[in-house]
């Protein structure tokens, strides 16, 4: 099962939303850390198979189910019309922008 967004802390506002006046509600922000946790790599999910075959002019039946951890690697933001899905991806892309300028030393927006 792929955790939901609730199961998230708030992330930081994103120094560009500070710089406009703007802030993430609290909802927002914690949709921005699971995001950036994705991004990173951080979060896991199992992923199941089950298969089950009958064997023809038989009485057999054989069964297979696998599973694997699996780190999670993109994902959907799928909140309600209105939820702000937009502002929270421009915050997404803005905090790897900002981690970006971070690495390579850039001080300015």
């Amino acid at each position: 099962k792929v955790p939901t967004s609730k199961a998230f802390p708030e992330a930081d506002q994103p120094v560009l939303l500070n710089v406009s006046g703007l802030a993430l509600y609290p909802r927002q922000a914690q949709a921005l850390h699971r995001m950036i946790e994705i991004e990173s790599g951080n979060v896991a999910f199992n992923e199941m198979e089950h298969s089950e075959h009958e064997l023809p002019g038989t009485n057999v039946s054989l069964v297979a189910d696998v599973e694997r951890e699996n780190n999670l690697k993109g994902g959907v933001l799928a909140d309600a019309m209105g939820g702000g899905k937009t502002v929270t991806t421009i915050a997404l892309v803005a905090q790897g922008v900002a981690e970006r300028r971070q690495r390579e030393g850039c001080s300015r927006w």
